[in-house]
């Protein structure tokens, strides 16, 4: 109740959820202090990929330049198939830009996730369309979700680019034109 006082040390500890303060029967204190986020990185497609691709597998590096910082271990990559360095909750980002010289072209980008290393599903999309152009057109949209790693041998994701027509999923080495982001944000 509001404004009275409880003499804490006569509280069962089995009545108290969480962690008891010094002082209470069975408390030891603060046991240990919120680290907040451990892991990010971010990867880029270092060259342009013109057509499909289920998944992307190839021409991606970790960001290296301009000051870029990331913080644990990094995501690894085997043939479009990304591995997570730890179990937790996830944030999954992708970025796209595509570029083409076709009239009303759509690309669609995903972000697949699977919890059994097998199968995957379509966790994310975005849909990119390019209209009202001269010579090329260019736009680009982004995509996100929250994993839930709670395995990192059976807990992965891929990405996809999938356009209706000949369009370009823009690439460079020394700028992210398209790329993805992975933040551990905590604990699962």
């Amino acid at each position: 109740a509001s404004g009275v006082a409880t003499n804490l040390t006569s509280i069962p500890a089995a009545a108290i959820g969480g962690v008891l303060p010094v002082g209470v029967t069975g408390g030891s204190g603060l046991t240990s202090v919120p680290t907040g986020i451990t892991h990010f990185s971010q990867f880029k497609l270092t060259n342009t990929l013109v057509g499909g691709a289920n998944p992307i597998t190839s021409n991606i590096e970790e960001h290296n330049e301009d000051g870029y910082a990331g913080k644990g271990d990094p995501m690894t990559i085997s043939s479009g198939r990304w591995t997570f360095p730890a179990t937790g909750h996830w944030l999954i980002t992708y970025e796209a830009e595509v570029y083409t010289n076709e009239q009303c072209p759509v690309a669609e980008c995903y972000i697949f996730t699977t919890v059994n290393d097998s199968s995957y599903g379509e966790a994310s999309r975005m849909n990119i369309g390019i209209t009202d152009m001269d010579e090329y057109g260019y736009n680009s949209s982004f995509c996100s979700f929250i994993f839930d790693v709670t395995d990192v041998a059976t807990h992965k994701c891929s990405f996809n680019f999938n356009p209706s027509v000949s369009i370009g999923l823009a690439g460079n080495t020394n700028e992210t034109l398209t790329g993805w982001t992975f933040i551990r944000l905590g604990d699962t």
